[in-house]
């Protein structure tokens, strides 16, 4: 009997905790996943760098030599110079950088487009909604002393029918699907509305990348 105990004392003293081997996946797990996370970071630095590098050494290499400039253009020849070694030899270090320029890059895209789009809109959709107004006879306010308005068209007696190409844009291929907006707006007599949309989803887009990219600020120089 006292055998048999010891044997089975040993058993469960040896026996593996699940608890324990849980918790070693989930660090296992977590390792591997923040070591894909450096990864992915040292990758887009040695990217950031590179490119910032090459941008700035060519610029000022051209302008240098080709335009015989100094000043500015040698300083970015040096800078850009600087930028490729310290990528080559140390490309941690560009995350300092990386991060400056994700500020401003982060700024630009949230308070400046928002700025932009909010005066594009005005200076769009305003204008083009008076417009159709006037082209209408839609007035916001209607006021009379006797009997009702004239031409006004929310007292005009209606026939209206749902059964006018009832979503006909729904049957166009996928390749077609755009063209249902461009088939509302005609449908609704509001094509001047489309060339305003249309501006303000480049500018959106533009927003969007100009936050999401740090290498934004960079492509303005180009132009």
């Amino acid at each position: 009997m006292t055998k048999t105990a010891v044997i089975e004392r040993n058993e469960v003293a040896f026996r593996p905790n699940r608890n324990a081997r849980g918790s070693g996946h989930v660090s296992s797990y977590m390792k591997r996943l923040n070591v894909r996370r450096e990864r992915a970071a040292l990758k887009n630095n040695v990217i950031f760098g590179l490119t910032i590098g090459w941008v700035l050494t060519l610029m000022g290499a051209f302008k240098t030599y080709i335009l015989l400039e100094s000043g500015v253009s040698q300083l970015m020849l040096v800078a850009g110079v600087a930028f490729l070694g310290t990528t080559l030899v140390a490309p941690g270090l560009m995350i300092y950088p990386h991060k400056v320029m994700k500020g401003i890059a982060t700024f630009v895209g949230t308070n400046l487009f928002k700025g932009i789009l909010c005066i594009v809109y005005f200076l769009t959709i305003l204008p083009a909604g008076l417009v159709y107004q006037k082209k209408n006879n839609h007035e916001p306010f209607y006021s009379w002393a006797a009997g009702n308005a004239p031409e006004i068209e929310g007292w005009t007696e209606k026939i209206a029918s749902d059964e006018n190409g009832k979503s006909s844009e729904y049957s166009l291929p996928g390749w077609l699907q755009p063209l249902s907006v461009v088939i509302y707006f005609a449908r609704n007599s509001q094509l001047l509305f489309l060339p305003c949309l249309i501006v303000l989803l480049m500018l959106g887009l533009i927003g969007v990348f100009v936050q999401s990219s740090a290498l934004a600020p960079f492509i303005y120089t180009l132009f």
